[in-house]
């Protein structure tokens, strides 16, 4: 073997080296980076309001003793007080409605104003709006 061909082979074993080394650093580098992980919102609002779940009682102003357990429970509430939502997207239109109770998916979903109602189950009473 000459002098050239002998160097050719060195030059690939170390680029094949440094490959190597490359895709280990890689391959440990996302092993131990921090995993990403969604963000559950909670905790106790102004006005004896409480809330645990992504865009739970997201929009209440002057709303008052409100529960939203769940996705979007109560997500447009802004003035309505008394009211429980538990559910991925209970009583999600109420804005002023009050003394309503929505448990279940779904649950008194299009309900804006209207008052002293309860829908248990899924998808129940989810076109009730103003009644």
């Amino acid at each position: 073997m000459n002098q050239s061909g002998h160097l050719t082979n060195k030059n690939h074993l170390i680029r094949s080296s440094l490959h190597i080394g490359v895709l280990a650093l890689v391959a440990t580098s996302l092993a131990f980076s921090p995993q990403a992980e969604a963000v559950c919102e909670q905790g106790c609002g102004n006005n004896g309001n409480t809330l645990l779940g992504d865009g739970a009682l997201s929009s209440t102003t002057t709303g008052a003793q409100n529960t939203a357990i769940g996705y979007n429970a109560l997500f447009r509430n802004t003035e309505g007080s008394n009211n429980t939502a538990t559910g991925y997207d209970a009583l999600i239109d109420n804005t002023t409605g009050s003394d309503n109770t929505a448990m279940g998916i779904d649950a008194l979903t299009h309900n804006t104003s209207a008052n002293s109602n309860t829908a248990t189950g899924g998808f129940a009473l989810w076109n009730n709006r103003t009644g």
